[in-house]
C-alpha cells in the first residue's frame, strides 16, 4: 500500500486563533524534528527526539500524535469491547515505563467505592477488568521517577449508544437482500475457551452466527426472546459494522463506550450544547488547510462555548475523481468528550450543506468520506469540508484533527478478497494468497482501513477441518515472549471468515463468522469448509483511528 499523507492539528476546546504550521518530520536522530506545532501566539514549537527523551515520552505509543493532548494525564484510554457485550479499557501508558522508579495505576467505582483495579504497571499496554455498563469509575495514575511523586486523575462513565450502522439496517427497503449477521452472546460464549496459555479456542458450529436479509431483520429481532443480548456485524461500502441489539435497549442496534472527564468538567452543572453559530460565521471563521504533512497546536483559556473550525480542500484532482483514491477519513480525538459537525460544499456562491452532527465515542470521533458518489464526480466546481469541532463537557481541552486520504484496493473488502480467492500473488504491501495451507507468516495492516484476505484453496467434498491460528502481534514481539519479556503486541482485530456463491462465474461473498480478537492474544479457529462453505479469511483492524502499521501472524492448516 502507498504511503498515506496525513495532516495532524491541535486544538483547543475554547479557540478563535489562526494557526501556523510547520512540516512535521519523523526522525531518527536525537537532534531532527519530530513533532512542530504553533502555539496560542503563533509561535512555531518544534520537538526533537531528545525533547521526548528528557520527558519520558514513548515515540512508539505516541505515533503521529505529539505529546501535548497528554501533558495533563499521560495514558490514552479508550473502551474496548468483547463479543459478549463486555467493555473493559484498552490502556496505553504514553511514557517509557523503564525509566519510572514505578507506576500505580488504581481505579475505583464512584457507584460503591470499590477498588476494581490497584496494580504497579509492568506494561505499556494493557486491558482493565471488565466494568460496568452504566458504570462511572474514577481512574488515578501515580507516577514516581528519581524520587518526586505526580498524580493524574481522570474521571470515565461507561454508557450504551445507537451503534452506526448503514441504511439497510436501520431503514431498510422491501427488496434489500444486503446479509446482516446476528448470534446470541451465550452461544458465542459457550463456543470460546481459553487455554492456559490464554490462548482463545474457537468452535464456529457453536459460536455461530445467523444470516438474516436486511428487510426482514427487524421482524427477526422482535421474535427473539427478551433479556438476552445479541451481536450484530454487516458490511457495507467495505466498512465493517458491529454491535449489539437487546429488546431492553429497544429497537436500535447499540454498542457500548466511554466518555472521559477532569473531575471539575465531572462535576459541573450541565453539559455544554453546540455553539449556536450561522454557516456564514463558520465561513468566515474557518482556517483553510489542504493535505499536506503537517502539525499544529492551538491553545487558548477562555469561557465555554467556543469552537474550531476549518475548512479541508481536496486538490483539483479530486474533482471529477472516479479511482479507488477518491476517499478520505476526518478523525477528531480530545482531552475529553469531543465532537464535530461536518458541511460539504462543492459550488460557487452556494451555501455549503450540513452533513451531520457526530458525538463522541470514546473521546474520539471519525467520519469516513467517499467523493466518488455522482454529484461529487459530474457537478462540483471544487471540493471542500467544514469541519467544527468543540467539547461538550470541558471549558478547556487540548484536541487532534487528523485528514487522511484513503488509498487503493487493498482497503477494499472485495477487491483483497477476490484478488486471494484468484491467487493473485502479493507482497507484503498487497497480500493475494490462495494456498491449501499457510505456514505461520508475519503480516501486517498498514492502517486502520486494510483489510488482508486469504484463501484456503480448499478441494473436495470430504470434510476436513482447518485449523486457522492468528498471533496478535509480530515475530520481534513473539521472540520477545518467547524470552519471558513483556511485549504490547497488535491492536484489537476482528477475524472474518467467508462462503463464495459463484452463479454464472460470477463469485459473490458472504460473510458467515466474525470474531473480535482481543490485542496481543492468540485464537485458534476449527473451520470445516464443507459445513458453510467457508474458504476465505479475512482480517481487518477494530479501530478505525489507528494510522500506523500493525502486525499480526497467521496460519492455517488442514487437521489429518
Amino acid at each position: 500500500m502507498k504511503l498515506k499523507k496525513f495532516i495532524t492539528l491541535g486544538l483547543a476546546a475554547v479557540m478563535a486563533t489562526s494557526a501556523i504550521g510547520t512540516n512535521a518530520i519523523a526522525a531518527d536522530s536525537d537532534n531532527e524534528i519530530v513533532y512542530s506545532y504553533a502555539d496560542e501566539n503563533n509561535n512555531i514549537i518544534n520537538i526533537t527526539q531528545s525533547d521526548l527523551d528528557a520527558e519520558h515520552w514513548n515515540k512508539e505509543a505516541l505515533g503521529d500524535t505529539a505529546p501535548a493532548i497528554y501533558e495533563n494525564f499521560p495514558m490514552k484510554m479508550t473502551g474496548y469491547t468483547n463479543d459478549f457485550s463486555e467493555l473493559s479499557l484498552d490502556i496505553v501508558y504514553m511514557k517509557k515505563l523503564e525509566d519510572m522508579d514505578k507506576v500505580s495505576l488504581t481505579i475505583t467505582d464512584l457507584n460503591d467505592g470499590n477498588i476494581v483495579y490497584n496494580s504497579l504497571l509492568t506494561e505499556e499496554s494493557f486491558y482493565s477488568p471488565v466494568l460496568d455498563e452504566k458504570g462511572q469509575y474514577d481512574v488515578e495514575l501515580t507516577e514516581v521517577i528519581d524520587g518526586q511523586t505526580t498524580n493524574y486523575k481522570r474521571i470515565v462513565c461507561v454508557k450504551k449508544e445507537d451503534a452506526e450502522m448503514p441504511s439497510y439496517v436501520t431503514n431498510p427497503s422491501e427488496n434489500n437482500n444486503d446479509i446482516v449477521l446476528i448470534a446470541n452472546t451465550n452461544d458465542l460464549r459457550c463456543g470460546e475457551t481459553t487455554d492456559d496459555d490464554g490462548k482463545i479456542i474457537v468452535n464456529p458450529q457453536i459460536a455461530k452466527y445467523t444470516p438474516i436479509h436486511a428487510n426482514e431483520f427487524k421482524d427477526y429481532c422482535n421474535s427473539l426472546p427478551d433479556g438476552n443480548i445479541y451481536r450484530v456485524f454487516t458490511i457495507s461500502d467495505n466498512r465493517q459494522y458491529a454491535g449489539f441489539f437487546s429488546k431492553d435497549y429497544g429497537d436500535n442496534i447499540y454498542n457500548l463506550t466511554i466518555e472521559t472527564y477532569t473531575e471539575s468538567d465531572f462535576y459541573a452543572p450541565s453539559e455544554m450544547s453546540l455553539p449556536s453559530v450561522s454557516i456564514s460565521d463558520i465561513q468566515n471563521k474557518a482556517s483553510e488547510l489542504r493535505i499536506s504533512d503537517s502539525s499544529f497546536r492551538l491553545k487558548e483559556s477562555s469561557s465555554s462555548g467556543k469552537y474550531a473550525v476549518y475548512e479541508v480542500y481536496l486538490p483539483d484532482s479530486y474533482v471529477g475523481s472516479t479511482d479507488k483514491n477518491g476517499q478520505f477519513r476526518i478523525t477528531v480525538t480530545g482531552t475529553s468528550k469531543i465532537a464535530m459537525k461536518l458541511w460539504s460544499h462543492t459550488k460557487k456562491n452556494t451555501t455549503p450543506t450540513a452533513l451531520r452532527t457526530y458525538t463522541s465515542s470514546n473521546n474520539e470521533n471519525s467520519t469516513y468520506v467517499d467523493i466518488r458518489t455522482s454529484d461529487y464526480q459530474k457537478t462540483a466546481d471544487f471540493i471542500s469540508f467544514y469541519v467544527m469541532v468543540y467539547f461538550t463537557s470541558a471549558v478547556d481541552g487540548y484536541g487532534m484533527i487528523n485528514v487522511e486520504p484513503i488509498n487503493g484496493y487493498e482497503d477494499d473488502v472485495n477487491g483483497s478478497i477476490n484478488d486471494a480467492y484468484n491467487g493473485i500473488q502479493g507482497d507484503q504491501y498487497t497480500q493475494g494468497n490462495n494456498y491449501r495451507e499457510l505456514n505461520n507468516t508475519e503480516f501486517y495492516l498498514t492502517d486502520a482501513w486494510d483489510v488482508d484476505a486469504f484463501c484456503m484453496d480448499y478441494w473436495g467434498t470430504d470434510s476436513k477441518i482447518y485449523k486457522i491460528e492468528i498471533r496478535n502481534r509480530s515475530l520481534s514481539d513473539q521472540a520477545k515472549l518467547e524470552r519471558g519479556e513483556k511485549a504490547n503486541g497488535g491492536k484489537a482485530k476482528y477475524l472474518t471468515l467467508w462462503s463464495a456463491d459463484v452463479k454464472d462465474t460470477v463469485v459473490n461473498w458472504n460473510s458467515t463468522t466474525v470474531y473480535t480478537i482481543p490485542k496481543n492474544t492468540d485464537m485458534v479457529i476449527y473451520c470445516d469448509p464443507t459445513y458453510q462453505g467457508e474458504k476465505i479469511i479475512s482480517v481487518n483492524s477494530v479501530s478505525t483511528g489507528s494510522t500506523s502499521a500493525d502486525y499480526y501472524q497467521l496460519s492455517y492448516k488442514i487437521m489429518q
